[in-house]
């Protein structure tokens, strides 16, 4: 008798449990479909955006700003525009799990999903904002060098450095802050250091204003005096003027050798010079 009860209940609870099987499978078998026809759709439209952004030059724009180099230093071996192609391919595929989950009444695992989904625009914002402030940072260092060449300024690639150092820390707090992490210290750390060093310069700005003020005005009574081709001697260094810039006065020898001689010690020195006939 025993026996027999304990056979009718197992084969009943296996007959209940066989009914879901075949009452759920039409889900499973939908959304194994749903999940196959959105990879395919993604890894096809994910390939194409990739050779989409590398024709209208994306791999060029982010090998100006270093991001190349940057990418292979931390091991990928795509380029930009493949990388940005996988991270969509990535976004859509969990999309389609997000949906997969839903028809299959799993709640649980689709609001893990689709929070983590509402995370990822931030994520793409925090990118955006990162590679847009490696352009700036990078072009300003680069114009910000050459005109404090051109001025005579020194140590114009310590400055133009420090002023890419300073965009890429606000780049980073703006990326991170669009992350919704806390960045109220670092920015007051940040502000601090930032305030020390604006100082620092300023006073070596006033200390070497001086003798760039005094280049630029000998550079205008030189102008005055000599002409470009002019030919002069200096300090046993005879040669012709190539140009008269704002602080130095180029002097250039048949060798094809060049001086550079601030514009005051020109101006305030013995030189001898032949003009143009």
């Amino acid at each position: 008798m025993n026996v027999t009860s304990w056979f009718s209940a197992f084969t009943e609870a296996l007959s209940q449990f066989l009914l879901q099987v075949v009452n759920y499978l039409p889900h499973i078998l939908a959304t194994l479909l749903i999940v196959l026809v959105g990879w395919l759709l993604s890894k096809l439209l994910t390939q194409w955006l990739a050779k989409l952004l590398a024709r209208i030059g994306f791999n060029k724009v982010s090998e100006g700003i270093g991001l190349n180099n940057l990418l292979q230093k931390v091991g990928f071996q795509q380029t930009p525009s493949e990388l940005c192609g996988s991270l969509i391919h990535i976004f859509i595929i969990l999309g389609i799990l997000v949906a997969a989950a839903s028809s299959l009444g799993f709640d649980s695992i689709s609001n893990v999903f689709d929070a983590f989904i509402l995370y990822v625009p931030k994520v793409v914002g925090a990118l955006i904002i990162t590679l847009l402030g490696l352009f700036i940072a990078n072009t300003v260092k680069s114009q910000l060098t050459k005109t404090l060449d051109n001025l005579g300024v020194e140590y114009s690639t310590t400055a133009a450095r420090l002023a890419q150092v300073v965009i890429l820390f606000v780049t980073f707090s703006l990326a991170v802050s669009q992350l919704q992490i806390e960045t109220g210290l670092l920015n007051t750390v940040f502000a601090v250091v930032l305030g020390c060093v604006g100082l620092a310069i300023a006073l070596a700005l006033g200390f070497g204003s001086k003798d760039i003020a005094s280049n630029m005005v000998s550079g205008i009574y030189a102008r005055e005096q000599l002409l470009p081709g002019d030919e002069i001697e200096i300090d046993g260094f005879t040669g012709n003027i190539v140009a008269i810039t704002n602080v130095t006065t180029i002097i250039e020898n048949k060798k094809g050798q060049r001086l550079s001689v601030p514009n005051s010690s020109l101006i305030n020195g013995q030189y001898k010079y032949k003009p143009l006939a």
